[in-house]
């Protein structure tokens, strides 16, 4: 089976961050009168829209897109929705890690010059976005992190790897 790949419009920016955080390829685009480009991109890349805007939802299933419609709760909330709807739990194994700003790929960083002398030392995997120029590793925040894709039902994510 195909690992699924979304689109989110421009209210659930939150929700592509975290789905590219766990490893899935999510867009996301912004601004004014994008419906048809949404639609139109979901259709000729195989992805599922993700939208909290109705007409929006309602114009996409008409066009035979798959989408889903995510109500403004929690985000803890709407991410625990679509894991269980699209099963993600089953694709954890084959991800790999995505930068959570660009949608890129992230690659084992080599030149690690701008990384903190404390970071070096302290972790073995560092990951960097070619796109961005900027360096992942497991910080502080990562408390945070677990306990959102716990309450959504992903334990076993690319993230607890590093």
């Amino acid at each position: 089976m195909e690992t699924p790949k979304f689109i989110a419009d421009e209210m659930n920016g939150d929700i592509a961050r975290w789905l590219r955080i766990i490893g899935f390829d999510c867009i996301y685009l912004k601004g004014d009168k994008l419906d048809d480009k949404l639609i139109e991109i979901a259709d000729k890349e195989n992805r599922i829209l993700l939208t909290s805007d109705k007409e929006l939802f309602k114009k996409a299933i008409y066009r035979g897109v798959e989408t889903h419609y995510i109500e403004q709760v929690r985000l803890e909330e709407k991410l625990k929705k679509i894991v269980d709807k699209y099963n993600l739990n089953e694709y954890i194994p084959k991800l790999e890690y995505r930068c959570p700003i660009c949608n890129q790929k992230l690659v084992k960083a080599t030149n690690i010059k701008k990384v903190p002398p404390k970071v070096k030392e302290k972790h073995k995997i560092i990951l960097y976005c070619k796109n961005c120029d900027k360096y992942y590793w497991r910080g502080g925040h990562w408390k945070k992190i677990n306990k959102i894709l716990k309450y959504a039902g992903l334990t076993n994510t690319s993230v607890n790897k590093l």
